[in-house]
């Protein structure tokens, strides 16, 4: 692994400049040097492209400049940091973990294919309202990308098809959490533990599948079902002994579907009349196939 060597930099006060360096891919890893383990600032090269593995981890590092070469962040480039706002309006790459433990991050913007393993692991903790999140072109999140993560808000894009197994375990939403359209499927224990504001949720028109223990232990006591879901993994564990006074509320429709392929115990489940899912639901784009499918005899 190539380190950035003394000659390589360039100190002035809390900024630390990495100037004139460019070799191979422009690899820099500085993890470990205690000389720079208390800078604020990093200034990177306009050629540099990649950060290297625990390049600043655990660094006191709160702010960096890059240009437009930059490409990459690896596996915990800037864990532990004390950054505030993240913002990469340009697409990047991220490694596992590249920004987990910034308690502090109070803005996250990011364009970025998908979101990996830890990448944000904890972030807002240390915020009282929670870190605002804005995601562009993401097309799936990993195993716990936003673990005990403290979230004010965050916006979906419209690219996003799958939220992973264990995506938002432990997650804090201080507001309502909202979906985008185009959300098919949510994967097994993707919120478990969460905690939503008020304990609803309202799921999205289009999302199709519900993994396993997708909810389990979170403090859910009203959740919302679109009549476009197919499967929800393991009814028994995930709703029907959940004890915890959790109410489903769907469709006839989909009561029928899923009520089909495993009986449903029924005291925790509400029928709701197509007038009033498209008033709680946003039923926005939905078509004349899934009006009909919805429709109930009154």
């Amino acid at each position: 692994m190539i380190s950035v060597v003394e000659e390589d930099l360039q100190k002035y006060e809390d900024t630390l400049y990495l100037d004139n360096y460019r070799i191979a891919i422009n690899y820099i890893n500085i993890s470990g040097n205690e000389d720079y383990s208390t800078e604020k600032e990093v200034v990177l090269h306009e050629n540099t492209e990649v950060i290297g593995g625990c390049c600043f981890n655990s660094s006191h590092i709160s702010s960096f400049v890059c240009f437009n070469d930059f490409k990459e962040i690896e596996i915990q480039g800037f864990g532990s940091c004390n950054f505030e706002e993240i913002i990469f309006d340009y697409p990047i790459i991220l490694g596992e973990g590249a920004f987990e433990y910034n308690y502090n991050l109070r803005n996250l913007k990011l364009n970025c294919d998908f979101i990996p393993k830890e990448c944000f692991d904890g972030i807002g903790e240390y915020v009282e309202e929670g870190a605002n999140i804005v995601l562009e072109n993401t097309k799936y999140i990993m195993e716990s990308a936003f673990r005990n993560a403290k979230i004010n808000t965050i916006k979906f894009p419209d690219t996003l098809t799958y939220i992973g197994e264990y995506s938002f375990p432990y997650a804090e939403f201080k507001n309502e959490l909202v979906f985008n359209d185009n959300l098919k499927r949510i994967g097994g224990s993707a919120f478990s533990g969460a905690k939503f504001k008020n304990g609803i949720l309202k799921l999205p028109v289009g999302l199709e599948d519900i993994e396993y223990k997708a909810f389990e232990n979170s403090n859910l006591t009203d959740l919302y079902i679109p009549c476009t879901v197919k499967t929800i993994g393991n009814l028994d564990v995930d709703f029907n002994n959940v004890g915890k006074g959790i109410k489903l509320h769907m469709s006839q429709a989909t009561f029928n579907r899923l009520n089909a392929r495993r009986k449903l115990r029924t005291d925790n489940i509400e029928i709701e009349n197509i007038d009033k899912l498209i008033d709680t639901m946003s039923f926005k784009d939905i078509n004349r196939k899934n009006l009909e499918e919805t429709k109930i005899i009154r």
